[in-house]
């Protein structure tokens, strides 16, 4: 322990906590500075001077010393004892003045306050040893057992003191008062520590033969029983305060190996020390093995530390809450003896070396589960998200359900108080290093569920709209033709209008915007300001909207559900409020939306002659005009049976084969037209019915992967033919669908329909474009017969709808060409949007390139787009928050989600301290209670 004397403990003890967290009160300074008063402002500016002031001091400090070649001593420590109490208290304070309550609670980092306990508690605490060390002498004439005693004579009197002193505590009614009882408070716990130091001090150095002989008698309590107890407790075990979700007060530890390596470690420090330095070396290395474990409850309990006064007070079980402290000292002080003994036999590099390797196995295993987590996720959000439709995935199902309930914990325990079900330290961990700070929203975790278990969740569906109060009024629309980027730009100016007498309303709808028209401007009106929206990466917008709605205030955002339908929302409206709104079309043909059941028309000027194709380095725009030139064919149909594989399905296995079969002899068709598909979790292509009578039925109804496969390699291959998709199952409403396929229209141009063969032979035909589990029409026939445009390219040919519209086709269905887009006018540079849209929708491997990219040419061309949003925030703070969110969404894996991303948040400190209080209270009056009855 006398090495904690050392200057250069400094270093790691007080001067990198201090840079911490003065970057990380810088950071958080940074988002609020433009919401803060002109007092908060110099409150922060106060704290940032003391905490500099105090860094520079401990770094003269520590090259006076070295340069000195002295260790620590007293003087030292009770000066940096006085500043850094003085600091908490100043800071604890003035918290409010840190915080104001105008400060909206999803901007602050709530883990930035309680982790000052963390940053300061190790420097008091080490302050406080070097002072017990400097006045602990003689260590065989020093009483261990009247050190404990005076220790725990503090609590004593603070119970003394509540029963006695506290009812005439109203007689000191002033500021002066108040300032007089919390350094009594502060003085008693550094009192408390101190004696407590001193007694496991004296407790572990003395060498009598009367303290070897007895040594079990304490080395066990300490090292083995105080640990599990505090487990127990914590968990629940013991006393029946913790709820049924497995929730700790400090955090979650019940997973078996926290037991398994106590246990373990309890063991190992209670062995004898042995004379034989092989049997020594090997205790050495596994004792450094648990020293790390030993080491992490420690910095858990440090900020917790000053109330351990009172949880002793409350319940006997409350000194607890020390045992990591006793462990730590006792363990550290064993290790140190042991190295002193093994350094005669061995090189202090050898020794050093194992202490070091032994110390970081754990946080390794820890770490390699992790990265071992965080490839199985991604390779599973890859299959489902982001899959290359040519490659065989085999993912593992038990490390991906545990993956799963892990990331489930971290999402249910944001809402508890301190660590709740999580893991201090090793959740953040597993969220950095698995999750990328990010999270996997519950829509995601439902749908990786249903494919790879066949548990059923309820589907997902697009919002309603919920304007039952706030509708659209009035409308209008002011076009021009702008000659310099060869496109119309259209204004829908918006009056949105609460009819309710009811505040806090809201305006939700969502719109399908006609093929080849882009949103290229949004404004709000927000009370007499007319605010253009900021155009930023769609998750990050989102996440911030909803912060925003829950304080009230005034955030509209417009955004792409899904790649065609948009999502529009304004709040709040006051009492029969009226707001104003609007957003810019870009289009080169007349344009027609329905917004919230109103119809808006916006025809073009005839008059202007702007009927050319447009070609770019990727794609080739043609106008309708232009498409009834084009060669009308019918393309030779190809029959695609899909056939359910899934563990629902195991029961139809004997009919699957008659049905398809009489389908085909009672149809005719011919077996070149035929494709067989498998589908469960993976999708399979079968050459005969036959391979079907051995197939493993297992998992869930993967529908969706089976049409998005073969519909894109149809489209894809040489020589496209007409898809018919005929999905051959009994559970077409358990077939996983999170979406339709309209997106992907493009790729079956006949007809938007597949069909659903039933084991009575039946023929059910489904919209791919809208809802695709509904049946349009029963007993349907199979329609063949349909012409469509060719388009020669060059070499091959692509096919479109007969419609009268434009359209955009890629010259390119494999890569996209890169080249400055900043050249191309505004429509052109719309066109190349849509092309990249529909490349990653082809080639959604190449997801994550395309992402970026599109995320680039919208904020270049401020031309929205599935992964980009309109958003208006009122205030700069707000941005600066927004644009945070957007750099974590950008850094981390595109297929992972900002939703419910509260992850360890933890209460403010006032609500902290308040939980304490109530927490020993309750305890105390449950103990009394039950010495009564």
């Amino acid at each position: 322990m006398k090495k904690l004397l050392n200057p250069k403990v400094l270093l790691f003890i007080s001067l990198l906590p201090l840079i911490v967290l003065m970057s990380l009160f810088y950071a958080q300074y940074s988002i609020i500075k433009s919401l803060l008063n002109s007092e908060s402002l110099q409150i922060w500016k106060s704290f940032g001077y003391l905490t500099m002031s105090i860094l520079i001091g401990h770094s003269i400090t520590l090259v006076y010393f070295l340069k000195n070649k002295k260790t620590l001593h007293k003087l030292y420590a009770i000066i940096t004892l006085f500043i850094y109490i003085g600091l908490a208290y100043w800071y604890s304070y003035h918290t409010d003045d840190f915080i104001p309550f105008n400060i909206p609670r999803w901007m602050i980092s709530t883990e930035l306050i309680i982790y000052v306990g963390s940053f300061l508690m190790p420097t008091i605490i080490h302050s406080i040893i070097v002072v017990m060390l400097d006045l602990t002498k003689n260590i065989e004439t020093q009483n261990s057992v009247l050190n404990f005693g005076l220790a725990f004579t503090v609590p004593f009197l603070w119970y003394m003191t509540s029963q006695i002193a506290l009812p005439l505590y109203k007689i000191v009614d002033s500021q002066f008062g108040e300032h007089l009882i919390f350094i009594c408070i502060i003085a008693s716990i550094i009192s408390f520590l101190f004696f407590l130091f001193r007694g496991i001090y004296i407790l572990v150095q003395n060498k009598s033969e009367k303290w070897k002989k007895y040594d079990l008698t304490w080395k066990i309590p300490i090292a083995l029983v105080f640990p599990i107890l505090g487990l127990l407790l914590n968990n629940g075990i013991i006393a029946e305060i913790i709820s049924a979700r497995g929730d700790g007060v400090f955090g979650n530890f019940n997973n078996p190996w926290f037991y398994i390596i106590a246990v373990c470690n309890g063991i190992l420090l209670c062995l004898p020390q042995f004379s034989n330095p092989k049997t020594r070396l090997v205790l050495f290395a596994l004792k450094a093995i648990t020293y790390c474990y030993t080491v992490y409850f420690f910095l858990i309990f440090i900020p917790f530390l000053p109330f351990s006064v009172v949880a002793v007070i409350a319940l006997g079980l409350g000194f607890l809450m020390l045992a990591p402290l006793l462990l730590f000292v006792f363990q550290t002080t064993q290790m140190q003896t042991d190295f002193q003994f093994l350094k005669t036999f061995y090189s202090k590099t050898k020794l050093i070396s194992i202490q070091l390797i032994g110390f970081c196995i754990l946080p390794l295993c820890i770490i390699g589960t992790f990265i071992h987590d965080k490839m199985i996720l991604n390779e599973t959000l890859e299959y489902v998200y982001a899959p290359n439709l040519n490659k065989t995935y085999t993912i593992d199902k038990k490390s991906l359900e545990n993956t799963l309930q892990k990331i489930s914990i971290q999402k249910n325990s944001k809402n508890n108080i301190l660590f709740g079900s999580q893991t201090p330290y090793i959740s953040m961990l597993f969220n950095w290093i698995v999750l990328d700070n990010l999270t996997l929203s519950d829509e995601k975790i439902n749908t990786i569920e249903a494919i790879f278990t066949g548990t059923q969740h309820s589907s997902y569906t697009l919002p309603k709209n919920e304007n039952s109060n706030v509708t659209l009024n009035t409308y209008t629309i002011s076009t021009k033709y702008d000659h310099k980027n060869h496109c119309y730009k259209s204004w829908v100016n918006l009056s949105l209008k609460n009819n309710s007498n009811s505040d806090f309303q809201g305006y939700t709808t969502q719109f399908t915007l006609p093929e080849n028209c882009f949103i290229s401007d949004y404004y709000l009106y927000v009370g007499k300001l007319k605010k253009k929206g900021l155009l930023t990466e769609k998750k990050s917008a989102l996440w911030v909207f909803n912060q925003i709605q829950n304080e009230n205030k005034d955030p509209g955002i417009l955004y792409y559900q899904n790649d065609t339908t948009l999502g529009f929302k304004v709040f709040p409206f006051t009492a029969q409020e009226e707001r104003k709104t609007g957003f810019e079309i870009i289009h080169k043909e007349d344009v027609s939306l329905v917004l919230d059941g109103k119809t808006i028309f916006i025809p073009v000027n005839s008059s202007i002659d702007d009927t050319k194709n447009i070609e770019t380095q990727n794609a080739i725009y043609i106008p309708n005009s232009k498409k009834k030139q084009l060669e009308q064919i019918v393309r030779k149909p190809i029959y695609n049976f899909i056939i359910d594989v899934s563990s629902l399905a195991k029961k139809d296995q004997n009919h699957q084969i008659e049905t398809i079969e009489q389908y085909i002899a009672r149809e005719k068709i011919n077996k070149d037209a035929i494709l067989f598909t498998v589908c469960n979790s993976t999708i399979n292509t079968i050459s005969s019915l036959e391979e079907l009578k051995n197939y493993k039925y297992e998992g869930g109804f993967y529908l969706e992967r089976a049409l998005q496969k073969n519909l894109i390699q149809n489209y894809k291959s040489k020589n496209p033919k007409q898809l018919i998709p005929i999905v051959v199952t009994e559970n077409i409403q358990q077939a996983i669908m999170s979406y339709d396929f309209n997106n992907l229209s493009f790729t079956f141009p006949e007809h938007r329909y597949f069909y659903n063969l039933q084991t009575n032979g039946q023929l059910n035909s489904h919209d791919l474009t809208f809802q695709p589990k509904e049946v349009v029409a029963i007993n349907q026939k199979v329609e063949t017969k349909i012409p469509v445009y060719r388009y020669p390219l060059k070499n091959s040919y692509t096919y479109f709808t007969l419609n009268a519209t434009a359209t955009v086709l890629l010259k390119n269905k494999e890569t996209y060409k890169e080249y400055n887009l900043e050249t191309l006018d505004l429509f052109t540079q719309g066109i190349e949007t849509k092309a990249m849209m529909q490349l990653m929708l082809l080639n959604p491997e190449q997801k994550e390139s395309h992402w970026f990219n599109l995320l680039k040419l919208s904020f270049t061309s401020k031309i929205l787009n599935p992964i980009t949003a309109y958003i208006v925030v009122e205030n700069e703070a707000q941005e600066k928050m927004l644009l945070k969110k957007q750099q974590e969404v950008i850094n981390g894996n595109k297929n992972l989600d900002l939703e419910e991303s509260e992850i360890q948040r933890m209460s403010e400190p006032e609500t902290f301290l308040i939980f304490i209080l109530c927490f020993i209270i309750y305890l105390h009056s449950k103990n009394k209670n039950k010495i009564i009855n």
